[in-house]
């Protein structure tokens, strides 16, 4: 499930997959889509690896770590900053005074353009090879089908009924995707209605998008910003941003030889597989049977900071 979803939100892989649907064509018509969201990975991996074993076609490290799929390891956050802005768990959101765990995302819905509406469960960081991270929101969707009054429009308000959710075999977003909502009581509806206010990051500006440009890079935001006096002591909070890579090398200055002795590259080595957590590759959807499945048990092990940079290059 996690692994199709980055695959399909993917513009490196679009051109693969109307090549994996024809294949599935010549041998049946029935249930196409379905077949290929279940299959494709698999093909996927087996397909890119092919052609760059015989150099047929030039394939780049992006897409083959792509193709290879994540590593069985995954960390799991309770924050995440994504450019600027704090994303918190609903968990970590519990014991606290501010709330930065409601979601919001653009989504389809029977073929019609909608907002998805939610509160975020899990934030899992994804390794692949070439040194590429995806970082993944999981999210429980709040139900809000029009046609069952689960929404409520009154000019520039809208209110949700937060009683039921839906889509639960969907709940993976990009970090990058989400957009931070807050949800207040709603006193007109009454229970278990919330009205969503939407809010615009303070160094953040709406800028109409230019034609295949990137996110812009010369914003300086501070991810701090109200937030300095409610952080846990043991925080787990994650970085992401569109600004790019730092390069952490200095040419300027001589290195430092450390003399390491075999105890000490020992405790080195059981040192490196903190926070690490093993999931089997079927819950990745990235191992060699057909099955593609959602990813649910991932564990935190791990309380120190960490801040990367996990956008995949």
């Amino acid at each position: 499930m996690i692994q199709w979803y980055i695959l399909n939100n993917c513009e490196l892989v679009e051109p693969f997959f109307e090549k994996h649907k024809m294949e599935l064509e010549l041998q049946s018509t029935l249930f196409v889509e379905e077949r290929h969201k279940k299959k494709f990975p698999l093909w996927f991996k087996k397909f890119v690896t092919s052609l760059r074993n015989q150099g047929l076609q030039e394939v780049s490290d992006g897409l083959f770590s792509l193709a290879c799929g994540p590593d069985r390891r995954v960390r799991k956050y309770t924050g995440c900053i994504v450019n600027g802005v704090r994303f918190h768990t609903k968990e970590r959101d519990f014991h606290l005074r501010s709330q930065n765990s409601g979601v919001m995302v653009e989504g389809m819905h029977e073929e019609k353009e909608i907002d998805f509406y939610g509160v975020l469960t899990d934030i899992i960081q994804l390794d692949y090879i070439k040194g590429c991270e995806v970082v993944m929101f999981k999210c429980n969707w709040y139900d809000v089908d029009g046609r069952k009054r689960r929404i409520h429009k009154e000019g520039n308000l809208v209110s949700i009924n937060v009683n039921k959710c839906w889509y639960e075999n969907d709940p993976f977003i990009l970090a990058i995707q989400a957009k931070q909502v807050f949800y207040l009581d709603d006193i007109k509806l009454g229970k278990n209605w919330k009205v969503v206010q939407k809010f615009h990051h303070r160094h953040l500006y709406d800028i109409p998008e230019i034609e295949q440009i990137e996110v812009s890079e010369m914003f300086d935001m501070d991810d701090n910003i109200d937030q300095e006096n409610e952080f846990e002591e043991n925080d787990r909070t994650i970085h992401v941003d569109d600004f790019g890579r730092q390069s952490l090398h200095r040419d300027d200055v001589a290195p430092d030889v450390i003399d390491f002795d075999d105890a000490s590259m020992e405790n080195f080595g059981q040192q490196s597989q903190r926070g690490l957590i093993d999931i089997d590759e079927e819950e990745l959807g990235c191992n060699d049977d057909d099955d593609v499945d959602d990813v649910d048990n991932v564990d935190d092990e791990d309380d120190d900071d960490s801040d990367v940079d996990p956008m995949f290059h």
